[in-house]
Formats: C-alpha cells, sequence, structure tokens
C-alpha cells in the first residue's frame, strides 16, 4: 500500500512525544512504488504513484530508487544503472522538489572493480538527470547492501569474504551508507557471531583501511575511469531506450523491465 502520509503522521507524532526538531533530524525511509510493485506483481496507477511522491514530507527522505531488488533478480550492472536513472526520473517528473529527498539503494555483485566503477558511473549520470531539469547542489546519495545470490550455503564461511570485499567496493565507489548483511542470513537464525562478523567487516574498511578518509579513491585509475565511462556510455542508451517507450512505469507496465532481467 501507499503510505507516505501515514508513515509521515506516525513519525511526526513520536518526534513531538520526544521534543525533537524534525529539521535536525536525519531521517531516511525505503519507500519505492516500483520496486515493491515488481516483488508483489501489482503495479499502482501511474496516478496513484504521483499521489504517492507527493504525499513525502518534506523532512523525510525517501529512497524512491531500492534498485538491489533488481540487482538480486539477476539485473546486469548496465540494466541497475539504466533503472536507477529512469525511475529516479520518473519520479522527478512527479515532483522535481522531490530530488533532495532521494538516495538511491544498490545490491553489490561480486565484480569486484565493475562494481566500484557502477556507483561512480550513476554519480555522473544522476548529475546530467539533474541538470536537464536545472536542479543544483543535489548530488546523487548512494546507499548499498550486500548481494543476496551469490552467498553459498554449503561453504558459508566464505560468504565473509565475499562480503567484506562487495562493502569494499561500494566504499571505493562513493557509497554514503552501507549494511553488510550476516554471512549466514539466508539459511540461519540470527547469531551473535553471525552480526559480530558483519559489523567488523566494516570496522576494519573503516579503522584499518581508512576507506573514509578519501573523498575518491578511484579517482585517477586509468581502468576504473574507463570502466567508469564505459558503464556510462551503455547505461544511458538503455536509459533512452526505457524513455522512448513511455518511462519506466510504462515499461514495468508492458513488461518490458521483467523481460530484460529474465533474458
Amino acid at each position: 500500500s501507499l503510505t507516505n502520509a501515514n508513515l509521515a503522521a506516525w513519525l511526526q507524532k513520536i518526534v513531538e512525544e520526544r521534543g525533537l526538531e524534525a529539521d535536525t533530524l536525519n531521517v531516511q525511509f525505503r519507500s519505492d512504488v516500483f520496486a515493491k510493485a515488481v516483488q508483489s506483481g501489482n503495479l499502482p496507477a501511474l496516478s496513484d504513484c504521483v499521489q504517492h511522491v507527493n504525499s513525502a514530507a518534506d523532512w523525510i527522505n525517501y529512497c524512491a530508487s531500492d534498485n538491489a531488488v533488481y540487482g538480486n533478480a539477476g539485473a546486469t550492472i548496465v540494466q541497475q544503472l539504466a533503472f536507477a536513472l529512469a525511475s529516479g526520473n520518473e519520479y522527478l517528473g512527479m515532483k522535481p522538489d522531490f530530488a533532495s529527498q532521494l538516495f538511491f539503494n544498490f545490491s553489490i555483485g561480486p565484480n569486484y572493480f565493475l562494481e566500484i566503477a557502477k556507483f561512480r558511473a550513476f554519480s555522473i549520470l544522476w548529475e546530467q538527470v539533474l541538470s536537464e531539469y536545472e536542479i543544483t547542489g543535489c548530488s546523487a546519495y548512494l546507499t548499498a547492501e550486500t548481494g543476496a545470490w551469490n552467498k553459498t550455503k554449503t561453504d558459508a564461511h566464505n560468504n565473509m569474504i565475499r562480503s567484506t570485499t562487495e562493502a569494499m567496493s561500494a566504499a571505493l565507489g562513493g557509497c554514503a551508507a552501507i549494511t553488510v548483511h550476516r554471512y549466514d542470513e539466508h539459511f540461519a537464525e540470527e547469531s551473535s557471531f553471525a552480526s559480530r562478523i558483519a559489523r567488523n567487516a566494516q570496522l576494519i574498511l573503516q579503522e584499518e583501511s581508512y576507506l573514509n578518509k578519501v573523498a575518491d579513491p578511484g579517482a585517477g585509475s586509468y581502468y576504473i575511469e574507463a570502466l567508469t565511462d564505459a558503464l556510462a556510455k551503455e547505461c544511458w542508451a538503455l536509459f533512452q531506450k526505457i524513455e522512448q517507450k513511455g518511462g519506466f512505469h510504462a515499461c514495468l507496465q508492458s513488461g518490458f523491465i521483467q523481460e530484460l532481467v529474465s533474458t
């Protein structure tokens, strides 16, 4: 269901009860109509999507593009980028002021350098989209989570390494927040050991590798820059194709997006 208004009212009540100032809070909430539609098979009418976006409280940041859904379903890196760009553009078409409230969530795959380039490419392309709306001072806010599809049950401890290198890709790519899932999350109940390892992976990258101390670690690397440029060009071509077919909502309705991922 579309519940932005209810969510805002609920949070506002909590803020008032605790004597907080809403303007000083950094509240982020995943609320992607399109991702929910892909998972449920029930796509709301475009008018309902517009109402959903315009009901968003201006002090809450909504994840209008939760691309982890597509990544974990098998979408290629180029497809993930194009879907993020197209869905974000669709939301801006509904409400240009929404740009300051958007953040984009991605799943992280195992291809180390391509994943770094993925996040870098999206930041560049999103700036291009914002420039078409003449929106300035609002760069892409990226979040990421370790992938689910490539984690094994039979040799589960290898998942710790996979998750750590995935998190490193996201950090080097410029993500503002990273979620490292438990190495056994898809087949076991939560345990203190698995949760501690997930936390420690981030602490090591931050406190021992100092990845939070450098603004753009990948800048100047010919290989990463070349990958970034190549991904950006391929993504932009697919993004234009989606726009030519009527936009992201229309492509979900026709099954074009689902067909791309399934093939």
